[in-house]
């Protein structure tokens, strides 16, 4: 799943949320929102079973996105885990919409430091973007899950 996120990424693609396109139209388009981008990365990776849903129903384990959550720090988990995470108005210090999630990626490594990151679909960067864990990578974090099915370290071939 993570070498497909990444072949992603290498495309360049576009940020769009609407949730009509579909995901044959999401890659000839190249236009993607965060839960197209990991449905993309599943689908192409043959993960089995996964739908494409928002976030917050991957988030559930629904649409096939089975899964098992994991306490503690994406800092600490596998590659091909999965974030998410519910976004904070810094000067307010309430959630900043009222859905039960506001985004996801992919837990991966940045293959120019190694570090522990998170590739993503960026509606603030319009494309996907591979960003460290920190800022809001760690204050806004609101589950860490490991999904249960296909490989999604993306080791096997």
């Amino acid at each position: 799943m993570i070498n497909k996120a990444f072949w992603i990424h290498r495309q360049k693609p576009k940020y769009v949320s609407d949730h009509r396109i579909t995901p044959d139209e999401a890659l000839k388009k190249l236009w993607i929102d965060c839960s197209m981008f990991d449905y993309l990365a599943a689908h192409l990776a043959g993960v089995p079973g996964v739908e494409r849903v928002d976030a917050a129903t991957m988030r559930k384990g629904r649409g096939g996105w089975r899964g098992r959550d994991l306490p503690g720090k994406l800092l600490y988990a596998k590659p091909g885990t999965l974030p998410f995470y519910k976004w904070i108005d810094r000067k307010t210090g309430k959630p900043k919409s009222k859905k039960l999630i506001d985004h996801t990626g992919i837990h991966v490594r940045d293959p120019d430091s190694g570090e522990p990151s998170v590739l993503h679909s960026s509606s603030g960067r319009l494309t996907t973007v591979v960003a460290p864990i920190a800022g809001v990578f760690v204050t806004d974090l609101a589950a860490v899950r490991e999904l249960t099915i296909g490989d999604p370290s993306g080791t096997k071939k």
